[in-house]
């Protein structure tokens, strides 16, 4: 199946702006992680709460990071008429799972 000029112009715009809603998103969890940090050194108090939501932050943006992926390998079959690949739930638990196991590991 062959896409006209047009559908094809629209795949690329589809694109780039996926690729630059992503680098907002990086952005944001930049800052978040940054508050995250900031607390659990001003406040030692709740350092493992501050902590286990970075550990939480960080996993969410391997996920969004592996759904981007996903997002951009849609537009290549889109474009190229591949046939797509997938690698969805069980590599998203599997990021779940590491998470879980890091924070059972520094339970402080």
């Amino acid at each position: 199946m062959k896409l006209e000029q047009t559908e094809l112009q629209q795949v690329q715009a589809d694109r780039k702006a996926q690729q630059q809603l992503m680098k907002r998103y990086t952005k944001w969890f930049s800052g978040w992680f940054a508050i995250l940090l900031i607390g659990a050194f001003i406040v030692p108090m709740y350092k493992p709460v501050f902590l286990g939501l970075f550990l939480g932050g960080v996993g969410s943006l391997i996920i969004l990071h592996m759904q981007n992926r996903s997002v951009i390998r849609m537009y290549d079959v889109i474009e190229h008429g591949q046939r797509p690949k997938s690698h969805g739930t069980v590599s998203r638990m599997a990021v779940g799972a590491l998470a879980v196991i890091v924070g059972l590991f520094y339970e402080d």
